[in-house]
């Protein structure tokens, strides 16, 4: 959906620099001899077509009551039974029907088809303390303290509070696969037995007086600090190896303290920056290595997706994911309308430990475009749509036009990604308005 396309030269150093004989080609083929594509829109798509197609490839989905809304997924949990990784996405992180649908599908997929694992969109250190203390302190405090402020609702809990009395009965695991600096030698620690073993207890000393160092306001200072950082993890593994007292658990810890602080060693060896994408992506990947995992993700529709959203960045962990799993990896996105939604002020979510921004309650602005959500707006209230069904029959999945994608602060109009829809999620569930999830702390 580019409008304009800039060109320019950059000069390095001083001194003056010529530009000349600029041509512009596609696939080797002068820009100015090629005839234009017309692209297939949302908006020149013949409307009835449309609508019969979507009538055809969707079920609706009973929201009266739980007991409906659970038999009206039962199509959707036998269709996905058998998956290796399942992700539940949202269009925003603050609406409370995607949590219930979250928690519903989640539930039935552990109970009746041996789905083992759910993975959150929070870091991974912050959730393997959270599991360390969660029968012996209260759950709100846990998830004050170690789940991003947007997941400090009502709704998160009921989920918790389930996770916590049923953990051991379905062995199931609750992990994170975002970055987190701020406990992971504390995690890491608590699973290592030091013994009178000095030399491991050096290599830890080292790494907790590092740590310690890089809350700077340095950027030099902070660069080389983290890399530094990177060094202690790699001969703290080096040596449990050597000494034969690794194991999955602690492999695992050292992995994702690894991919946290990789982007400071790729800077150095001028290697590609990974996105947090790509490396939540690749935190999944390790957990799915094991083969007795089962695994269900709650993450954003733009994090989930088959294909890339935006910017070769965001979209990059679900594409990744699509690419390593196949059809083993089954992508359900939620989307809605309008009503209510939660946000937080906070402009970045992982900026610091303290988890305590208030939530807030907005609408969902009206939009001028015909957004996609509108399209499906004219089947029903709420329902579930198959994709690849949705395909055959608009014989097409080139449509292309607007939806919007609200992240954990306030929706703005940067929000709206102009998508080839089908293409990007394997079904998609859709309620036409929605309410925002309910904060924990006032």
């Amino acid at each position: 959906n580019a409008k304009t396309i800039y060109v320019g030269g950059i000069l390095g150093k001083k001194g003056i620099a010529w530009f000349d004989d600029f041509k512009v080609s596609i696939d080797g083929k002068d820009i100015q001899e090629l005839k234009e594509t017309k692209r297939l829109t949302l908006e020149n798509y013949n409307s009835n077509e449309f609508e019969s197609a979507l009538s055809k490839s969707s079920r609706e989905l009973d929201f009266s009551n739980e007991e409906n809304l659970r038999n009206s997924l039962n199509p959707l949990i036998e269709k996905i039974g058998n998956k290796k990784i399942v992700a539940i996405g949202e269009s925003t992180h603050g609406t409370s029907e995607f949590y219930l649908l979250r928690e519903i599908i989640t539930k039935r997929l552990i109970k009746e088809k041996g789905f083992n694992l759910v993975v959150l969109e929070n870091p991974y250190d912050d959730i393997g303390i959270l599991n360390r203390d969660l029968h012996n302190t209260p759950l709100d405090s846990l998830m004050r303290k170690h789940l991003f402020s947007i997941y400090q609702t009502q709704e998160m809990k009921s989920f918790l509070q389930w996770y916590k009395d049923n953990k051991s009965e379905y062995n199931i695991e609750f992990k994170g696969c975002d970055d987190s600096y701020w406990v992971f030698y504390e995690l890491l620690k608590d699973n290592i037995n030091t013994d009178d073993d000095k030399i491991l207890n050096k290599l830890l000393e080292d790494l907790k007086s590092n740590i310690a160092k890089s809350a700077t306001n340095n950027l030099e200072k902070e660069y080389k600090v983290n890399i530094s950082i990177y060094h202690n993890i790699l001969e703290i593994e080096d040596y449990l190896e050597s000494t034969k007292k690794i194991n999955k658990s602690i492999k695992e810890i050292l992995f994702n303290g690894k991919n946290t602080y990789a982007n400071y060693v790729n800077i150095k060896d001028q290697k590609p920056f990974q996105s947090r994408d790509e490396i939540m992506a690749d935190r999944i990947s390790f957990l799915a290595k094991n083969s007795d995992r089962k695994i269900i993700v709650w993450a954003h529709n733009a994090h989930i997706s088959n294909k890339i959203i935006t910017d070769n960045e965001i979209g990059k962990m679900g594409r990744n994911l699509k690419k390593e799993f196949g059809n083993d990896y089954f992508t359900i996105g939620l989307t809605t309308l309008k009503g209510n939604y939660s946000y937080i002020d906070e402009k970045f979510i992982n900026g610091d430990h303290v988890f305590k921004e208030k939530l807030k309650t907005e609408s969902l602005q009206p939009i001028n475009s015909l957004l996609w959500e509108n399209k499906l707006s004219k089947n029903s209230n709420s329902f579930i749509i198959d994709m690849l069904n949705l395909k055959n029959e608009l014989a097409t999945d080139d449509i292309i036009g607007p939806t919007r994608l609200v992240g954990y602060s306030k929706e703005c109009e940067d929000d709206i990604y102009y998508l080839k829809l089908v293409k990007y999620f394997d079904s998609m569930i859709f309620i036409e308005e929605t309410n925002s999830t309910q904060p924990l702390f006032e």
